[in-house]
């Protein structure tokens, strides 16, 4: 079924494609059967649509039918006259009809493939155009009427407080009245097809649930009476309001709870001093001499202050130097031993001096152990649904602290009024599941709850 609907919507496309192409061979006959066309695909696509839908297509396939019928009455002895030859209100019919054909065929194309609040106003467009085109026919009263409001809903605090009611001769009479849920509202501009209306601030104010507010409009209607051959055309208010409805939401509200926890470095220290000399008898001896002095296992040099020298002696040709790291735990200290060598003799020698050094060098060193920072917990309310983003930040963060892995959980709580209608979780394992996105930066979290 669903591929024979859109075939007829295909057909119905090509035979308007063909005769708008070429604008001085459009006859009458062409645009009357391109609009009987895409009537038809309509009807065929909304019989397999769901309830609202159908409900909405009744009136565009009443007010179309009517514009078919018009034209055989209008037009029915020049069917096969081109459109440039009408003039007048022949003319706007014929032109109605062709915008009519789009506007449904637009219809069909959007029933066939989903149906929603933009299918239903596509609908509703194209009922008001064919209303428009029958009722604007000499000596037709002119009575007015509500299709649709835009929106059909609405979010206080978030949404404009106005709303927008979409229809026909929406512009008759001087003096038209609107009241929502009962209170009288200011009408903000007026045109042949929309009147836009805001929504009392009372009635704003009051909103604390989700509600449908009950819009009337008093308006004149354009009553025309055929005598003989003229037609008298006069203003009168209608016999009863036209009538129509908004719902309208209260604002959102985010409570966010949340906590901030996490684990530091703590360093345990170690320090020990060395004592190491060196002689040796022979006065003649020169060679180096590199000890190594480690911390123990486990533990690393204090990256602030990893060793310290004191060198006490170092006589003849011996000498100290500085200290220098050897791996994770460990300093070396290179030194030499030099004698200060023989004094010779022809028989024998005499010593000059021995070699000797000496000093103490400190290591320091240090051991870490993961330690817990107490957890931080904190509460946030938004002051309405325009406030999205949040930050808390724990105390302990204000002065870094060593290889810190921060942790954070937070829920928050969407209400609509006084009803909590969502509860999202995040936090260091899952910081972005839908509708809200979060982030840890160095102790502070920060949070944005979406749409």
């Amino acid at each position: 079924m669903a591929n024979i609907v859109r075939l007829m919507i295909i057909s119905a496309v090509l035979t308007l494609s063909s005769i708008t192409a070429s604008a001085q061979g459009l006859t009458v006959m062409a645009v009357k059967t391109a609009l009987e066309d895409a009537l038809k695909a309509f009807n065929s696509a909304i019989n397999t649509a769901g309830n609202e839908v159908r409900s909405s297509g009744t009136s565009l396939a009443t007010n179309a039918q009517n514009v078919i019928v018009d034209m055989n009455d209008q037009l029915g002895g020049r069917l096969t006259m081109s459109i440039s030859q009408l003039d007048g209100l022949q003319r706007r019919l014929a032109d109605d009809a062709i915008v009519l054909t789009r506007q449904i065929q637009q219809a069909t194309l959007a029933v066939t493939n989903a149906a929603g609040e933009q299918t239903r106003q596509t609908i509703f467009e194209a009922d008001i155009t064919a209303y428009n085109a029958s009722y604007s026919l000499p000596c037709r009263t002119l009575t007015p009427r509500i299709v649709y409001a835009n929106p059909s809903a609405l979010r206080r605090g978030s949404d404009l407080a106005e709303v927008r009611l979409r229809g026909n001769f929406l512009d008759i009479g001087e003096n038209p009245t609107v009241k929502i849920d009962g209170k009288a509202a200011d009408i903000i501009a007026r045109s042949r097809n929309e009147l836009v209306a805001s929504i009392p601030k009372e009635v704003i104010d009051s909103i604390s649930d989700t509600r449908s507010l009950p819009v009337a409009v008093r308006i004149d209607q354009a009553k025309r009476t055929n005598f003989w051959v003229y037609c008298y055309d006069r203003n009168t208010e209608m016999d009863s309001s036209l009538s129509t409805a908004i719902i309208v939401k209260p604002e959102l509200y985010y409570n966010i709870h949340g906590s901030i926890s996490g684990m530091y470095d703590v360093y345990d220290p170690w320090s020990h001093t060395f004592r190491y000399s060196k002689s040796d008898d022979d006065c003649g001896a020169n060679y180096d001499d590199t000890q190594q002095f480690c911390a123990p296992d486990g533990y690393k040099l204090n990256p602030s202050g990893p060793f310290g020298i004191a060198k006490y002696s170092a006589n003849c040709n011996s000498s100290i130097g500085d200290p220098q790291i050897a791996g994770a735990r460990c300093v070396t200290v290179p030194a030499h031993l030099g004698g200060c060598g023989y004094r010779n003799f022809y028989l024998g020698r005499e010593c000059r001096g021995r070699g000797f050094f000496e000093y103490d060098v400190t290591v320091n060193a240090q051991v870490a152990t993961r330690s817990a920072i107490q957890t931080y917990e904190f509460d946030h309310s938004s002051n309405g649904s325009v406030q999205r983003s949040f930050q808390a930040t724990h105390p302990s963060a204000i002065n870094p602290l060593p290889n810190v892995a921060w942790q954070y959980s937070i829920v928050v709580d969407i209400k609509e009024g006084t009803k909590t209608i969502k509860t999202i979780s995040a936090g260091t394992g899952s910081p972005n599941p839908e509708g809200v996105v979060s982030r840890m930066v160095d102790g502070t979290v920060y949070i944005e709850v979406k749409d």
